[in-house]
């Protein structure tokens, strides 16, 4: 968001219109230091050279700019994620009344921002002063010169006069080169710091495998993680998710859960241990190739403002058949046929329902037709009856491995599962059907004694 609202607008000016105005400048600087030597060359030089070494100077000390304009990026970007922050809390904040702590926090960022702004402006302001400096410098030169030139009769009054004029085509590039040149070193330092950002970790992964199928399944091999040195998510996690079966993973908050799907999906390379997809380990396999394979659905569900049909198929073409297919198993086939598929969502999905726009994330899923399909806590936010719904709905679909995380524990989706993955502590510690852990009485039968439905 700050790199939209703030970078794009500084590369805008400094770097793509400072390009053309840079281009201006110094071929009006040639021409007119090509026409001062061919007046006189004994006072063209001098000028020449003086104004050379004055915007020399000036862009020395404008490297300082680049840091600044680095820093002011970087502050940018936390206020506009703490702005962020507290537009998303609101109403947590209007309850817990909350909102002078909340103020306290924007002013601080907000003054450190316009502090790391101010700094920007008077370096930039700075250069800008030298460089009008450097200008009646120049002017000094061609005006003193050409006097004494005059009185001595080596130049004519005429020619004092039309160096005079020349030295304003001069002035301009002499006042405008520094700020022009240092502006845009300092919009190119933008620039190379979005093109990380968009490209990643910068790793060559052109040797990396890719993913042409999943014909067995997904084994977790003694897999660890950390997000932290001290905050172990998984801890020697060993679990073979075979194709085509139904799969829940339970556990209390923390547990490590969400994790294992994440690294399924491979956002995470830095686990240790192994998980193979058939023969191909996940951090050798291209990532592009395993989202061809992989669905997720989240719980908060992403939605254009836009159709529900171009919300389904992501504004594809998408065959017809497979299209209502996905429409009658995600059961949207009520809503549809009630308001139609040109039915405007609304901004982030406002004119549905939250069951509505898990149905509408399931068809987007199917569509892809991926033979996995995850869900992390997808129907947390949801009524019990219509997260009922919306879990069966995924279940019972045919040929897809369903790897599903569950915060709720209703007796009646849990048999559905051909196994459950109970995690505590960043451990699997059971997995069997519904049945066998409860007739176990072990762990995941305290926790269904606690949470169950």
């Amino acid at each position: 968001m700050s790199a939209f609202s703030n970078d794009l607008n500084s590369i805008e000016q400094n770097y793509l219109a400072g390009s053309i105005q840079l281009f201006d400048v110094v071929v009006s600087f040639f021409i007119a230091s090509a026409a001062m030597i061919y007046f006189n060359w004994k006072l063209g030089l001098p000028t020449i050279i003086t104004s050379i070494i004055c915007i020399i100077l000036s862009i020395k000390y404008g490297e300082a700019l680049i840091e600044k304009e680095t820093q002011t990026s970087d502050s940018n970007r936390e206020f506009v994620a703490q702005v962020n922050d507290l537009v998303s809390g609101f109403i947590v904040i209007k309850s817990f009344r909350a909102e002078k702590e909340a103020l306290d926090l924007f002013q601080h960022d907000n003054l450190e921002l316009e502090s790391v702004k101010r700094k920007r402006r008077v370096t930039s302001d700075t250069i800008s002063l030298y460089s009008n400096i450097s200008t009646f410098l120049v002017n000094g030169i061609i005006i003193g010169g050409g006097f004494l030139y005059a009185i001595n009769g080596e130049m004519t009054i005429g020619a004092v006069i039309a160096f005079v004029q020349l030295g304003f085509y001069l002035y301009d590039p002499v006042r405008k080169l520094a700020p022009l040149i240092s502006n845009r070193k300092a919009a190119i330092k933008l620039v190379e710091k979005i093109a990380r950002e968009i490209e990643g970790d910068g790793i060559d992964r052109s040797d990396e495998d890719k993913l042409l199928g999943i014909n067995e399944g997904i084994h977790f091999k003694e897999v660890g993680f950390k997000y932290s040195e001290e905050d172990e998510a998984v801890h020697d996690f060993n679990f073979f998710f075979e194709k085509g079966k139904r799969y829940a993973i339970a556990g209390g908050s923390g547990s490590g859960k969400s994790t294992v799907l994440k690294l399924m999906l491979g956002y995470f390379r830095g686990y240790t241990g192994s998980i193979k997809i058939d023969s191909l380990e996940l951090r050798n396999i291209q990532l592009d190739s395993l989202f061809e394979h992989l669905s997720v659905i989240q719980q908060e569900v992403f939605l254009f403002n836009s159709s529900i049909k171009n919300n389904i198929t992501m504004f594809q073409d998408v065959d017809d058949v497979i299209f209502w297919d996905a429409v009658k198993n995600s059961g949207l086939e009520k809503l549809i046929e009630n308001k139609g598929l040109d039915y405007p969502c609304g901004e982030n999905g406002k004119n549905l329902s939250g069951g509505e726009k898990q149905r509408v994330a399931i068809a987007r899923s199917l569509i892809r037709k991926t033979p996995f399909l995850l869900m992390d806590e997808s129907t947390a936010a949801l009524d019990n009856k219509t997260a009922e719904e919306v879990e069966s709905a995924v279940i019972q679909l045919d040929d897809i491995t369903k790897i599903v995380v569950t915060h709720r524990l209703n007796r009646k989706i849990l048999r559905m599962y051909d196994e459950i993955l109970v995690m505590n502590h960043a451990r699997l510690v059971e997995h069997g059907s519904f049945d066998d852990l409860i007739h176990r009485k072990g762990y995941f039968y305290s926790l269904y004694n606690v949470m169950g439905e």
